[in-house]
């Protein structure tokens, strides 16, 4: 509770500021959000940095208050739920656009995002896989670190853990790491490569994830967007468990996308990429929003819950459901004039 307080996602009244409640009424239930509440959460949505109007809380929403909101604010288009190949082509394809409006909106100070996106998957990506003993030094993993704080929350204390590593330790280490996903990268050589890179200081699952990624495009970068689309609604769980969820989620997807197209073109990581390209895209409006989303909404998978259950009319439904009203009301009404009856019959016997 204190740790809420301090973001300010909750005061002492126990009212969120992002949401716009007042806090719970009387009767222990909570009001619907206010229109502040409305605003926040439309902004939140859109990515915004549209200054809300005053009302009871701070302008601008943290990060970390969307998190815990719920992560499927962050996203526009649920990409598991579809198999509509030209979705995934399209937001596979929207890296470009992606992030330069990403990095048109970030702040100027230091390299934009643009420079940094291609350093790490341009000149650094080329060297590494080129190398014949591939290994990270001091700088590179500073490089990757500066790409990924500006690409999702920005925690300054992670670069400097990193830059603290000594170079040696830091080639061991990445060597180790990339070593154990050669030449064929699995689940299991992956988790190995994990936790031969934790070793770092600074490094965590999401980091390393991130290392393993620029090496072999096919293993997937642990990104908020993938893990908003995996996980459970409003947890970002930056875990091994997580992340071995996250991987075989995208390589069930991955088979499925390539038995659609006939041939072996997507991987893990491109699955991973498309959705956190395509994401980010739209809720910066480098993509047609209402075009992508009809496009995904009409090849949408049914739920796990709905398979298998018999589709029942509508129509059949709405009738029966206003007979019965009309059964209520007529019922109602003959029981009324019933007590009427027996009111008068009542008096009239007091007064006789």
């Amino acid at each position: 509770m204190h740790r809420f307080m301090r973001w300010g996602l909750f005061n002492r009244n126990i009212c969120s500021p992002v949401l716009g409640y007042g806090g719970r009424s009387p009767s222990g239930r909570w009001p619907r959000p206010t229109e502040h509440g409305r605003r926040k959460l439309s902004l939140a949505r859109a990515g915004s940095k549209a200054r809300s109007p005053p009302g009871p809380a701070s302008d601008g929403c943290c990060p970390a208050i969307i998190r815990l909101i719920g992560a499927d604010l962050l996203m526009a288009v649920r990409f598991l739920q579809t198999d509509n190949l030209a979705t995934w082509h399209t937001a596979l394809d929207s890296e470009i656009r992606a992030v330069q409006a990403a990095s048109s909106r970030a702040k100027k100070s230091g390299p934009s995002l643009d420079d940094l996106h291609g350093q790490v998957h341009g000149s650094l990506a080329k060297r590494i896989r080129t190398e014949p003993s591939p290994s990270f030094s001091v700088d590179d993993l500073g490089l990757v670190m500066k790409w990924k704080l500006s690409m999702g929350k920005f925690r300054p204390r992670l670069f400097s853990l990193v830059t603290s590593n000594t170079d040696q330790l830091v080639q061991k280490a990445t060597h180790d790491g990339l070593a154990a996903v050669t030449p064929v990268s699995t689940l299991d050589s992956v988790v190995r490569a994990i936790q031969a890179l934790s070793v770092l200081s600074g490094v965590g699952v999401a980091t390393a994830s991130a290392i393993l990624s620029i090496y072999d495009p096919s293993v997937p970068f642990m990104s908020d967007e993938a893990l908003a689309e995996v996980g459970p609604a409003g947890k970002l769980a930056y875990t091994l468990p997580a992340y071995k969820r996250l991987y075989e989620t995208l390589k069930s997807k991955a088979a499925e996308l390539n038995k659609l197209e006939g041939k072996s073109l997507w991987t893990p990581g491109a699955c991973e990429r498309a959705i956190r390209f395509g994401t980010i895209a739209l809720r910066l409006g480098a993509l047609d929003k209402d075009a992508f989303e009809s496009a995904a909404t009409n090849d949408v998978k049914p739920s796990e819950d709905d398979r298998g259950k018999p589709e029942q009319p509508v129509e059949g439904n709405d009738a029966a459901k206003a007979s019965s009203r009309g059964k209520r009301k007529r019922q109602n009404a003959d029981d009324l004039t019933d007590n009427a009856l027996l009111r008068r019959s009542a008096r009239t016997k007091r007064k006789s």
